[in-house]
């Protein structure tokens, strides 16, 4: 019983350590063909942004976020002239008392079912957050997906 009650102790301490802070830091994934891309927003990047009430205006343009996004996107995807702006949204993140702006765009081509959202993060400063991206693959068992 005190082997596995230190174990657990253990496994605790260490997913502690090696993880974001769940009640703080956030990250928003977004998936191209073979590449996934993880957009972190750390209680950090947060607390740099202007506070928001929810009733004034917007500390930052939106239609200059909008233009951030887009630019990103042209970084990011090989085929960005595709894509469109199928949302804007503005997204609280708790307990930071902080928001962000949460664009996303949809590959429609003729003929075909549009993509599933890709999403790019612009904080409320401007801040394009820059995404870690990585192979990807759905149907593999050794890529990072699930």
């Amino acid at each position: 019983m005190k082997l596995a009650t230190t174990f657990v102790l253990a496994a605790f301490l260490v997913s502690t350590l090696c993880h974001a802070d769940p009640e703080f830091d956030d990250t928003i994934d977004s998936f191209t063909g073979t590449k996934k891309f993880s957009f972190l927003v750390t209680k950090q990047m947060l607390a740099k942004t202007p506070s928001w009430d929810g009733k004034s205006d917007l500390p930052f343009p939106i239609g200059k976020a909008r233009e951030r996004a887009e630019a990103e996107l042209k970084k990011l995807v090989e085929n960005s002239n595709t894509y469109t702006l199928n949302s804007i949204s503005v997204q609280y993140q708790p307990p930071s008392n902080r928001w962000l702006f949460l664009m996303q765009f949809v590959n429609i081509q003729k003929g075909q079912m549009p993509t599933p959202p890709f999403s790019v993060v612009v904080l409320f400063d401007g801040t394009v957050v820059d995404p870690k991206i990585s192979d990807y693959n759905l149907w593999s068992p050794h890529s990072d997906g699930h």
